[in-house]
């Protein structure tokens, strides 16, 4: 990997082995082997919420059973029920589910602003679902801790347009702070 990556991926693991929060995945370990470097993470029994999304919009166009052939039991459950309440028209059980997640996620994100960590690139894709539907925040890559901003903060567009705040879309270097993670978190809810 070039140089920039490089940094940005130490960036990720530093970051993310700050935090020991039950719902942000954990760093086991950080290093380096043979030229390889790495960073050992939970493995989470899952998938993220951009695909719980687009199986259930899946699920609303056909009224076939969601879960693929390969996908684990556990989630296959979890997931299974959710894509089944929303198109029983059960929404009350669809609305908990939802919020729970959302609420789960916003419990992690405060944690980490508390530590003085900002995501900058909350969006369904970094959030996965485990197997027993607890959500877990992940990704750290484009993280910027208080202490350190240095590696992010060089004017450039950084994070998924489609979920960022507007201070965070303007790519001058105007302070950004947790905030910008609460709107893509209700941009993630909406």
């Amino acid at each position: 990997a070039d140089e920039r990556r490089l940094t940005r991926f130490k960036f990720e693991a530093r970051a993310a082995a700050t935090l020991h929060h039950p719902h942000i995945v954990p760093v086991f370990s950080v290093g380096q082997d043979e030229g390889i470097h790495y960073f050992a993470m939970q493995f989470i029994d899952g998938c993220s919420l951009a695909e719980v999304i687009d199986r259930i919009h899946e699920s609303s166009r056909s009224e076939s059973q969601v879960a693929g052939p390969g996908e684990p039991v556990g989630n296959r459950s979890e997931i299974s029920r959710l894509t089944t309440d929303s198109r029983r028209n059960d929404k009350l059980a669809y609305l908990r589910t939802v919020v729970r997640w959302i609420t789960e996620a916003a419990d992690a994100l405060s944690f980490a602003h508390h530590n003085g960590v900002l995501h900058r690139d909350i969006k369904p894709g970094n959030l996965m679902v485990d197997s027993q539907g607890k959500v877990w925040v992940t990704d750290f890559g484009l993280a910027r801790l208080s202490i350190d901003d240095s590696i992010t903060a060089s004017g450039e567009l950084v994070g998924t347009v489609r979920y960022m705040s507007p201070e965070q879309a303007f790519v001058r270097k105007m302070p950004i702070d947790h905030r910008t993670d609460i709107y893509s978190l209700g941009a993630t809810l909406y």
